[in-house]
């Protein structure tokens, strides 16, 4: 109403363009949990995340998708070459992301592997680091939506 009323006042005439937004309803994630896990033979830290995604239709056939991205490439928070970011997407909940350390992930089909309940609707990925260097080093663990970030020391 404003915009009329200065288009009005300066007698202006213009073509007011209406775009319309097709908005669909998204979702949080109702819950998620990460497991902090040592293997005990190699000294090899890995991560186990479950997420719940209950609004997932069952006709729909959606599985949840993951996909690892760099520091660089986000736009949610300055770029720090020592985090990586491990997303999950799924329709209709917004995507998540989980800041870990920014270590190479081990590809070993035993190490890395996911599995998609769909009678519980519930996600699993776990995500093994390899070794570093020095000993004893502090998986960091922290969830970002949208702008929001809630950090987890393990």
């Amino acid at each position: 109403m404003f915009c009329f009323k200065i288009i009005l006042f300066k007698l202006v005439v213009s073509y007011v363009w209406i775009k319309t937004y097709n908005f669909q309803l998204r979702y949080l994630v109702f819950s998620s949990q990460v497991t902090k896990q040592k293997d005990p033979d190699a000294n090899q830290q890995s991560m186990l995340f479950q997420i719940d995604y209950p609004e997932i239709a069952d006709a729909s056939g959606v599985i949840p998708r993951h996909r690892f991205m760099s520091a660089y490439e986000q736009h949610v928070e300055p770029p720090d070459k020592r985090w990586q970011y491990l997303l999950f997407a799924a329709e209709p909940y917004e995507t998540i992301a989980f800041k870990i350390p920014s270590r190479e992930v081990d590809k070993d089909p035993k190490k890395l592997w996911t599995y998609w309940n769909s009678s519980s609707k519930q996600f699993f990925l776990q995500v093994s680091l390899k070794l570093l260097n020095k000993v004893g080093s502090v998986i960091k663990v922290s969830l970002t939506v949208g702008i929001h970030s809630q950090n987890t020391l393990f």
